[in-house]
C-alpha cells in the first residue's frame, strides 16, 4: 500500500510560497480539504490523486507515495 510522504509534500508547499495548497489543489483537482486531510494523515489518496499529485509536483510516485508494508509495522 503507498502512504503520502507528507514531509515530501510540505516542503514543496513551503517553496511554492503564499497560496501553494490552493494552487495545488487547482492545479489537481483535488479540494482543499482533502490535501489537508492528506497531510494530517487522516485520508489517504486515491490513484488518481496520487498520479494527479505527482503530475503537478513533480515528483515520481515512489518519492511522494512510497510502497508502506503494513504489515512491518504493526509487528
Amino acid at each position: 500500500m503507498r502512504k503520502l510522504n507528507i514531509s515530501k509534500l510540505r516542503e514543496y508547499l513551503v517553496i511554492q510560497g503564499k497560496l501553494s495548497k490552493e494552487t495545488l489543489a487547482v492545479e489537481t483537482g483535488i479540494s482543499i480539504v482533502k490535501i489537508d486531510r492528506m497531510l494530517r494523515g487522516k485520508r489517504d489518496a486515491t490513484k488518481p490523486e496520487m498520479m494527479a499529485l505527482c503530475s503537478v509536483t513533480g515528483f515520481g510516485i515512489d518519492q511522494l507515495f512510497p510502497i508502506f508494508d503494513e504489515k512491518k509495522e504493526s509487528a
